[in-house]
């Protein structure tokens, strides 16, 4: 019986390392097509492919990887995560061949406006997944990353994709290498954010805290929708000209508003409904939390999920009254017009739904978890990785900046924001290195940090003006 045992063993683990081997050539093979189409696109020998479907195709696999991880850790793991890297693979290769399309087209890389960067931050978020999940066996690193990427994908749905001329201060060949260096360090941090996350998972917070934490984080989103549209029950929208694709403009930076009457309640309601777990975990504490958590979190979901339609609905809807009086005709608006809105309601009923499955296996999911010290040292090499690439991005744009504009550093919003990305993460290397700090304390210092990159990607370029703006 013994010697029996201890046959089956290493039977199993050269299985196991055949599958291993067999999976390397055909993760080549991907690899070696993704680089031949970006080689092709840059000398201009790509036709024109239609990019809106291989996007939409691209999206979809990224959304079921997305699901195939979350079963892979939660379900039957050989099966579903086989299946989910093939899926991020798949996407990988199409979103690729949809980037090397528009590069055919534009004559340069995508990096001149917010939809084309999204579209190389997804690409790079999938790109630093697959290399990971090969070289440290990181699988799990997909349960976070894929919705990432799916979610950044959902987002550019609603951006203007048209292919226009670059601005003067962007025709520099130092686009390219400042803008790739700044993609792929942000790509490393949302990868960070991913396994930092896991870590607290497999280092003992409860589900009962993540319930929290989502609900939270939704409440924020439909707060921040609420204040930047909610006027008395009243949502007031940006108009939209379907024809150009752009915003109604009463006058420079300002633009026309329409008024869609009831919406602002169903989406008050929505942030309640979001705010409702994280409000009674703080209340009543976690062993109390815990007996109603899975009731709270569907309600939560439901509330959610009536808002986002309501503002699809709304957003699509009309023609509705022009706030101006000068405007005397009724006006369409359109998701476009508020970018943000229809992605953020999406990302909060994710995370949610995310927390609600994991919580019907919470112990199981932790158990297929790495040990914790894996998971830090993982976060803590992808910071590596981001950290020099951050540098190398602000040290190249300050050389552009000084030919462009004959300052190496201007204080512009996106400047000061990417120098305070990099004093982040600078902490994060110092206090991990010099000052001995390992475990949760790192973790959510990354955790913050991937916020921080967050407000400077998105945030710096919709709420602060300067020469950036562009980006």
């Amino acid at each position: 019986m013994g010697r029996s045992i201890s046959a089956a063993a290493p039977m199993k683990t050269r299985e196991s390392a055949a599958v291993r081997a067999a999976a390397w050539p055909r993760r080549s093979v991907f690899g070696l097509l993704a680089a031949t189409l970006l080689a092709a696109a840059s000398l201009g020998y790509i036709v024109e492919l239609p990019e809106a479907p291989l996007v939409k195709l691209a999206m979809a696999a990224y959304v079921a990887a997305s699901v195939w991880y979350a079963l892979g850790l939660t379900r039957a793991p050989e099966r579903w995560l086989k299946l989910a890297s093939s899926g991020a693979l798949v996407g990988l290769l199409i979103q690729t061949a949809a980037i090397a399309s528009r590069w055919a087209v534009s004559g340069r890389p995508p990096f001149s406006n917010m939809y084309e960067m999204l579209l190389s931050f997804a690409w790079g978020v999938v790109l630093l997944h697959v290399i990971f999940e090969r070289k440290y066996k990181a699988f799990y690193s997909g349960v976070l990353a894929m919705p990432v990427a799916a979610l950044s994908m959902v987002l550019m749905m609603f951006l203007d994709s048209t292919v226009r001329p670059l601005v003067p201060a962007l025709q520099s060949s130092l686009l390219h290498i400042h803008v790739s260096l700044a993609v792929i360090s942000y790509a490393a941090f949302a990868l960070s954010f991913g396994t930092a996350l896991l870590f607290l998972m497999r280092d003992g917070v409860s589900i009962e805290a993540f319930g929290a934490w989502a609900s939270a984080l939704a409440a924020f989103i439909y707060a921040a929708i609420l204040g930047a549209f909610f006027r008395g029950g009243r949502m007031l929208l940006p108009a939209w000209d379907a024809s150009t694709r752009q915003k109604i403009m009463l006058e420079r930076g300002v633009p026309i508003q329409v008024s869609v009457e009831g919406l602002g309640w169903l989406v008050l309601a929505g942030f309640l409904c979001a705010l409702l777990p994280a409000a009674w975990y703080l209340w009543s504490g976690r062993e109390a939390f815990a007996r109603k958590m899975s009731l709270l979190l569907w309600v939560s979901l439901a509330g959610q999920a009536v808002a986002a339609v309501a503002l699809i609905v709304g957003l699509l809807g009309g023609p509705y009254p022009a706030v101006q009086p000068q405007i005397d005709q009724p006006l369409l608006t359109s998701p476009s017009a508020a970018p943000f809105v229809v992605p953020g309601a999406l990302a909060g009923l994710v995370f949610t739904g995310l927390v609600l499955l994991f919580s019907t296996r919470y112990g199981t999911i932790v158990s297929r978890l790495p040990v914790p010290e894996k998971l830090d040292r993982l976060t803590y090499r992808i910071i590596q990785v981001g950290l020099p690439l951050l540098t190398l991005m602000i040290v190249t744009g300050a050389f552009w900046a000084n030919r462009a504009w004959g300052a190496y550093w201007s204080w512009d919003p996106k400047e000061d924001w990417a120098l305070i990305t990099w004093f982040t993460y600078a902490a994060y290397l110092h206090t991990r290195m010099l000052k001995g700090w390992r475990g949760r304390r790192s973790a959510y210092f990354a955790i913050i940090g991937f916020g921080v990159v967050l407000f400077t990607f998105f945030g710096v370029s919709y709420l602060l003006s300067g020469l950036h703006s562009y980006a």
